[in-house]
C-alpha cells in the first residue's frame, strides 16, 4: 500500500483480535471491485468501514484515497481540502496542483481536473477512491463530483461509496454496463460460523446451543455482537443479561462497558478527543500527549482504531455521539486550548475551513481575520456561506466589543461574503447600515470600520453598475481613503491573492441596454477611481484604467491605440502585483498580434502568459491561461492545441446546464472552430437567462455573433439573420466592429445572406410601390401602432466589414501556418475512399443529387460525407472545399 508515510500500528494484535478476518466478505469484495463503482449500503454498526478497510489493506501496491466525510463536506471547498489531504500522503505534486486548481464546479472544470489527474497521478494496478459516510453528503455539487469520478476513464480505478442509504447520484449508464456492484447489510451480517469464530477469538466460552438466541437478538449486526461480547467477556454465563442490556439502551451499554470503569483522566481524555475527532494522530499526540495507550484498552477495541489510509485514529460514530453528550464535563478554557491548537494544526496543513471553525470556537478573532486575508478576494458560493455562518453565529454584544478584529469580521467581512454569495443588494444594505451606525461614533475603531465599509461599496458598485448603469466607485473610494487617513490604529492587511482582483469576462462593465455615451461615463469613473487607488495601501486594480481603454479601443478596431494602452496597463499592473490585470492586457496584445500577423509578438506574449503559471500568488492563473490561449487557438483554426476541457461532445453539451460567462465565449469559439455548430447552440442555449450582472453589452454582442455563425451553418438562415441584426444593433451600427472582423471567413456566409435578404427586400418594395398606389392611404392607416421595421444593415458597411474580415483571416492564416511549421504539426488530411470519390465529383461540378445518382448513394449519405469532408478540410462550402483540396494536392 502506498502509505509509507503513515505510522504503523505498533500493536496489530488489536485489529487481528477484535476485527476478525472474514474470507466470505473478501470474496464478495473481490468480485465487486472489478467494477468501476461499489456501493456498500447498510445501517450504523454493520461493519461497513471495517470490512472495506480490511479488504483494501490486503491489496498490495494499490493507491488509496480514503475520504472520511462529515456534514462539513457539503461545503465543496472543505470536500476538496479533504481529498487533497488524502492525496498528499503519496503524491505531493498532485496535491499541490489540485490545491491551486480548486474544486471543479462545472463539467468543463472537471475535465480540467481529469487532465491534471491523468498527467500527475501515479500509475498502479488498482486505485481506490473510498467515500466513507456518504449519507452525510447532500450538496448537489459534492454529489455530482462523486458521480463524475465514477465515470472517469482511469485504468484499474474503483470508487467505493460507504453509506447508510443509496446515494442520490445518477449511475444508470454504469448499471446498464454492469459496472456497479452493491454490497448490502444482508451480506455484511455475521453468519452463524462467523459469530462462533468471533467469540472464539475473543476467548469467550460460549455454548453452541445458545447460538440461535444470539442470532435472533443481534440479527447478525456487527456492533451488537461486539457489544454483547463485552458483557459476555465479564460474565460468559449470563447471555440473557447481555442481550437485555443491548436492547434497552445501546448508549447505556457503552457507558457501562466502555466508559464508567475508566479512570477520570482517561474519561476526560476521551471527551477531549471527541472535540476534534476528525484530526489525525499527530495532532492528538500534540494536544494530549501519549494517547496510544487507548488502543490497548480492550473495552475500546470496537470503538477506536487507527486508520492507515487517513493517518488518524477513528472513533465509531455511535461512540462519538455518546462522547459528545459528555462534553459539558470540560470547562470553557479547557475546550479553548484544544480548539486553538487544533486550529493551528489545520491552518498549517491547509484545512482552512476547519481552521476557521476551530479559531471561532477558541474566540481567536485575530487569527480568523488573518486566515480570511490569505484567501483570494472572490470565493466560491458555499465557502462564503460557510464562513458567513460562522461569523453570524459569533453573536457578540456589539455595543461592548473592544476587539477590532471581531468588529471587522462583523462589519467588513460579512458584507464581503454576502457579495461572494451573489447577494449584492443585501451586502449593500448592510454596508450602509454599518456606515449609519458608526458615522457619528467617537470610538477609535470608527474610522477603520467606515473606511472598510466604503471600500465594500466600491466593489459592490463594480458588480451592480452593469444593471444600474450608475458608476459610483470613485465617490465611495474617495470616502474610504478619507477615513483610512483619520485612523490611528494598526490593522491587519490583505496581501497576495486577496489583493489580486477577480477580472471577469470583460474589463468594461457597461451592461446591455446602455447608450453609447455610457462607455465614456464608465471610462471617466475608472480614471477617477485609479487616481484614488494610488492612495490606498493595497494598490488593488492598478493598471485597470489602461486595461479598459485598451479593451474599448480594441473593440473599436483601433489596434495602435489598444496596443499602447495594453503596454501601459502591463507596466502599472506588474509594478503593483496586479497579475490578473496584467494577464488580461497581455491577452489583448495576443489578439492584436494575430490581427497584424506578427508571429514573433505572438510567441513573446504566449511566453509571458505561460510565465504566470509559476506564480502562486496568482490564484486563477491556470484558468485564465487556459481561457486566453484557448481563445487564441480557436481564432487561428488550431482548436486541437486548446485545452481539451474546452470542447464538449454532444452529451456533455446537453448535460452542462450553465457555464460561467468568461468560459462560455471560449467554449463556443472552440465548438465553432471544430464545426460542432449544434453543440455551440446547445451550450449557448443553456446559458440563458444569464445573470443580470453578467450581461455586459460587449459580451452580448459577441454571443449574438457566435449564435449567428452557428445558425447559418445549421441551415437556420432566418435565425442567423435575427442574431446578426441584433449584433449590429448592439455594436451601435458598427462602432464596435472588431467582433465582426474576428469572425474571419465565418463572416462571409452571414454577409452574403444579409445582402441577399436586403436585395430581396428592395425588390418587394419596388413591386409593392408599382401595384399599390391606389390604396396607399388605407395602407397607411392600417400601419398605425404597428411595430417599426427592423433596421437594415447598409450594404456598404456589410461589404466593408467583409473585406476587413477577409484581411484578418489571411493574417491569422499566416500565424497558423507559422505555428504548424515551428511546432511540426502534421497537416496531412486523411480522406476515406467514399469521401475522396465525393470530393472528386464536386471538383467535376456535380451537384449533390448528381453525386447521389453517380455513386449509387442516398442523398442523406452524400450530405453526411460532404459534411465530413468540410470538417477535415476546415472548409465552409463546396467551392472552399475544392480550393483547399487543390492546395493540398488531394485532387488529381
Amino acid at each position: 500500500m502506498m502509505d509509507s508515510s503513515h505510522e504503523v500500528l505498533s500493536n496489530d494484535s488489536l485489529l487481528t483480535a477484535y476485527y476478525m478476518p472474514r474470507p466470505r466478505i473478501d470474496e464478495i469484495l473481490d468480485r465487486a471491485t472489478q467494477c468501476k463503482l461499489v456501493y456498500v449500503i447498510a445501517g450504523a454498526g454493520y461493519g461497513k468501514t471495517q470490512a472495506i478497510r480490511s479488504y483494501i489493506e490486503q491489496q498490495t501496491d494499490a493507491i488509496v484515497r480514503w475520504i472520511q466525510l462529515t456534514d462539513s463536506d457539503n461545503i465543496c471547498s472543505r470536500y476538496w481540502e479533504n481529498l487533497i489531504h488524502s492525496i498528499s500522503y503519496d503524491n505531493q505534486d498532485l496535491a499541490d496542483r489540485l490545491r491551486e486548481f480548486g474544486f471543479p464546479d462545472t463539467l468543463a472544470r472537471f475535465k480540467q481536473f481529469a487532465e491534471i489527474l491523468k498527467s500527475t497521478e501515479h500509475r498502479a494496478v488498482k486505485t481506490y477512491l473510498v467515500l466513507d459516510d456518504f449519507h452525510l453528503v447532500h450538496s448537489e455539487q459534492a454529489l455530482l463530483f462523486a458521480e463524475r469520478c465514477a465515470y472517469l476513464h482511469v485504468p484499474g480505478a474503483c470508487v467505493v461509496i460507504i453509506s447508510r442509504k443509496e446515494p442520490e447520484i445518477n449511475t444508470v449508464s454504469l448499471f446498464s454496463k454492469g459496472q456497479v456492484h452493491i454490497v448490502t447489510e444482508d451480506e455484511l451480517r455475521f453468519t452463524d460460523d462467523e459469530i462462533l469464530e468471533f467469540l472464539k477469538q475473543r476467548s469467550i466460552d460460549f455454548s453452541v446451543k445458545n447460538l440461535p438466541r444470539l442470532i435472533d437478538a443481534t440479527k447478525g449486526w456487527a456492533l451488537a455482537i461486539q457489544l454483547i461480547s463485552l458483557s459476555l467477556k465479564r460474565n460468559p454465563r449470563n447471555l440473557d443479561s447481555a442481550i437485555e442490556n443491548m436492547k434497552q439502551n445501546i448508549f447505556k451499554l457503552m457507558e457501562i462497558e466502555a466508559f464508567n470503569d475508566f479512570p477520570e483522566n482517561t474519561k476526560k481524555l476521551l471527551i477531549k478527543i471527541s472535540l476534534v475527532s476528525n484530526m489525525p494522530l499527530t495532532i492528538l499526540q500534540k494536544l494530549f500527549g501519549e494517547v496510544l495507550f487507548l488502543r490497548d484498552l480492550p473495552q475500546l477495541a470496537s470503538f477506536l482504531w487507527f486508520d492507515s489510509f487517513s493517518g488518524s485514529d477513528r472513533i465509531h460514530p455511535l461512540y462519538l455521539e455518546f462522547l459528545h453528550d459528555k462534553q459539558d464535563a470540560l470547562t470553557f478554557e479547557e475546550k479553548r486550548v484544544i480548539y486553538r491548537d487544533a486550529a493551528q494544526w489545520c491552518s498549517d496543513n491547509n484545512f482552512n475551513l476547519d481552521a476557521m471553525r476551530f479559531f471561532s470556537q477558541a474566540q481567536d478573532y485575530g487569527r480568523m481575520v488573518e486566515l480570511l486575508y490569505t484567501y483570494p478576494f472572490r470565493l466560491p458560493y458555499d465557502t462564503c456561506e460557510y464562513f458567513l455562518d460562522i461569523i453570524e453565529n459569533l453573536a457578540p454584544d456589539e455595543e461592548n466589543i473592544e476587539d477590532l478584529n471581531l468588529l471587522m469580521l462583523i462589519n467588513f467581512f460579512a458584507p464581503l461574503l454576502l457579495m461572494g454569495m451573489g447577494k449584492l443588494g443585501e451586502a449593500r444594505q448592510r454596508s450602509f447600515r454599518v456606515i449609519r451606525k458608526w458615522a457619528h461614533s467617537d470610538s477609535p475603531f470608527a474610522p477603520i470600520i467606515l473606511a472598510s465599509s466604503y471600500s465594500n461599496l466600491v466593489y459592490i458598485d463594480m458588480y451592480t453598475c452593469t444593471i444600474t448603469h450608475k458608476y459610483n466607485s470613485p465617490k465611495y473610494l474617495k470616502k474610504s481613503i478619507e477615513f483610512y487617513k483619520k485612523s490611528t490604529l494598526p490593522l491587519s492587511r490583505g496581501s497576495g491573492a486577496f489583493t489580486v482582483p477577480d477580472i471577469r469576462s470583460l474589463a468594461c462593465l457597461v451592461g446591455e441596454g446602455a447608450d453609447l455615451n455610457e462607455f465614456e461615463q464608465f471610462l471617466g469613473a475608472v480614471k477617477l477611481t485609479e487616481f484614488y487607488i494610488g492612495e490606498t495601501f493595497h494598490n488593488m486594480y492598478s493598471g485597470y484604467e489602461d486595461l479598459v481603454s485598451c479593451e474599448l479601443a480594441f473593440y473599436r478596431n483601433q489596434p495602435d491605440v489598444a496596443k499602447n494602452h495594453a503596454h501601459q496597463s502591463i507596466v502599472k499592473a506588474r509594478e503593483k502585483n496586479q497579475y490578473s490585470i496584467e494577464a488580461m492586457a497581455e491577452q489583448y496584445l495576443l489578439r492584436i498580434s494575430t490581427q497584424e500577423g506578427d508571429y514573433q509578438m505572438v510567441k513573446e506574449v504566449l511566453r509571458q502568459l505561460r510565465s504566470h503559471l509559476d506564480n502562486p500568488d496568482f490564484w486563477s492563473r491556470q484558468l485564465l491561461y487556459d481561457l486566453f490561449t484557448g481563445f487564441f487557438y480557436a481564432q487561428i483554426g488550431l482548436p486541437g492545441m486548446a485545452p481539451s476541457w474546452l470542447i464538449m461532445d454532444e452529451k456533455e453539451a446537453k448535460a452542462e446546464v450553465r457555464i460561467p460567462v468568461r468560459e462560455l465565449v471560449v467554449c463556443v469559439k472552440n465548438h465553432i472552430a471544430t464545426k460542432k455548430y449544434h453543440q455551440a447552440l446547445t451550450v449557448l442555449g443553456n446559458s440563458y437567462p444569464r445573470k443580470p450582472q453578467e450581461r455586459f453589452l460587449l459580451s452580448e454582442l459577441t454571443f449574438s455573433l457566435l449564435s449567428a455563425v452557428a445558425r447559418i451553418n445549421t441551415g437556420d438562415t432566418e435565425g442567423a439573420m435575427n442574431d446578426f441584426n441584433k449584433a449590429y444593433s448592439l455594436s451601435f451600427n458598427g462602432v464596435f466592429e472588431m467582433p465582426f472582423i474576428e469572425l474571419g471567413k465565418n463572416l462571409r456566409p452571414l454577409v452574403a445572406a444579409a445582402l441577399n435578404k436586403a436585395g430581396a427586400g428592395k425588390k418587394e418594395s419596388a413591386q409593392a410601390g408599382a401595384t399599390g398606389q391606389a390604396g396607399s392611404g388605407q395602407a397607411d392607416a392600417g400601419q398605425i401602432g404597428a411595430k417599426p421595421a427592423k433596421p437594415v444593415i447598409p450594404d456598404v458597411w456589410l461589404k466593408t466589414i467583409d473585406r476587413k474580415a477577409s484581411v484578418y483571416a489571411k493574417k491569422a492564416a499566416f500565424i497558423t501556418n507559422s505555428f504548424k511549421k515551428e511546432e511540426k504539426i502534421d497537416d496531412s488530411i486523411q480522406l476515406s475512399d467514399r469521401e475522396q470519390e465525393v470530393l472528386n465529383d464536386l471538383y467535376h461540378g456535380l451537384s449533390r443529387e448528381e453525386i447521389s445518382v453517380n455513386r449509387y448513394l442516398s442523398i442523406n449519405t452524400v450530405k453526411k460525407l460532404l459534411q465530413s469532408v468540410y470538417i477535415k478540410l476546415n472548409a465552409s462550402n463546396n467551392v472552399d472545399a475544392v480550393r483547399i483540396a487543390l492546395e493540398k494536392n488531394l485532387i488529381e
